[in-house]
């Protein structure tokens, strides 16, 4: 059985070991919905029936967009200088990568 999972690169750092060797600090992310605003209610009452439509109606119309999605952090790898100049094409800020879990073993493409 496989974990299949779209993750775009939300940051690209250079930062320095405890050895001083330079290393490259790649986070992948996956962009997931938002759940709706929950409004609660400690009583079914009648009031709570009749507002809870206005207040949703409202929300919508409110001119600063709520947002609609946010990023879960997926996978951090940290590469070498080496290992680095090595990678072609190397990854830049929003590119979409498609990553495989499977066997022990973790394989990433990037999305056509």
């Amino acid at each position: 059985m496989e974990v299949k999972f779209k993750a775009s690169v939300a940051g690209k750092n250079v930062v320095r070991a405890p050895n001083g060797e330079k290393m490259f600090r790649i986070d992948l992310v996956e962009e997931q919905e938002s759940p709706p605003p929950v409004f609660y209610s400690s009583q079914d009452s009648d009031l709570a029936k009749d507002v809870l439509p206005i207040m949703q109606q409202v929300l919508r119309m409110m001119p600063i967009p709520l947002s609609t999605s946010f990023q879960l952090p997926r996978l951090t790898i940290w590469l070498t200088e080496d290992e680095w100049d090595r990678l072609e094409p190397k990854p830049e800020l929003g590119d979409i990568l498609t990553v495989i879990i499977s066997g022990g073993e973790i394989r990433i493409s990037r999305e056509n």
